[in-house]
């Protein structure tokens, strides 16, 4: 079949390549960090999927149907074959609701969702909002803060910053059932030095609705 098998083995190539990135990057789009970033490059690999649509419907059936044709094949057309149903998917706003909803994140999640920070150790010291806390930096300073689900489902992603001196960390929690008690640990880069006010805050999520628990301040007296 010469020019029409390259051509076919291109859409499959396209359709391959697609399928391989979008299945590699969707364990970090149905998380929390770096999400937005693999959700945009799902959206690109939608684009090689439509092209791949193209080329089959434009270039490869056309050319198929010519050589059964000359081989008086003339009563049975190549089948159509689009892997990309709807334009939509090229949105990559589009692509990231579809996926909010497959991690549970969705903006629209039912149920009562809630977190507060229930307490914050720092290189083993527990701090207390109020009451300067020291602690020697000879390792490094690492924040350890401990959050409470006190919704009604499975929370994946949670997701605490800390803030110092003009800096923002973050860590994560990947999952945290309801009820349960999980930390993040968040090693404070660059390392703080001298008295500092840290501020540590549990980000709120989808759906939300009472934050006033979910932050406090501290002061930090790095030695």
């Amino acid at each position: 079949m010469g020019r029409a098998q390259s051509n076919l083995e291109l859409v499959y190539q396209l359709r391959s390549d697609a399928m391989d990135e979008i299945a590699e990057k969707m364990p970090t789009a149905l998380g929390d960090a770096g999400a937005e970033k693999a959700m945009a490059g799902i959206a690109k690999q939608m684009q090689k999927l439509l092209a791949s649509d193209v080329v089959y419907e434009q270039v490869v059936r056309p050319e198929v149907d010519g050589v059964l044709a000359n081989n008086g094949i003339s009563d049975s057309d190549v089948p159509e074959s689009t892997f990309l149903p709807d334009e939509k998917w090229l949105d990559e706003a589009t692509v990231s609701e579809a996926l909010g909803g497959v991690s549970g994140s969705s903006e629209n999640a039912s149920g009562v969702h809630g977190t507060e920070l229930s307490g914050v150790v720092v290189n083993g010291t527990e701090l207390v909002e109020g009451a300067p806390a020291t602690v020697s930096a000879e390792e490094g300073v690492e924040v350890e803060a401990s959050v409470q689900n006190q919704g009604e489902s499975t929370e994946n992603g949670v997701t605490v910053a800390v803030t110092y001196e003009g800096t923002t960390v973050k860590g994560e929690i990947d999952e945290l059932p309801a009820g349960e008690t999980g930390t993040a640990i968040i090693p404070l880069t660059p390392t703080p030095s001298g008295e500092v006010t840290i501020e540590v805050v549990v980000e709120a999520l989808p759906g939300e609705e009472l934050t006033e628990n979910n932050e406090a301040a501290y002061t930090l007296v790095v030695e």
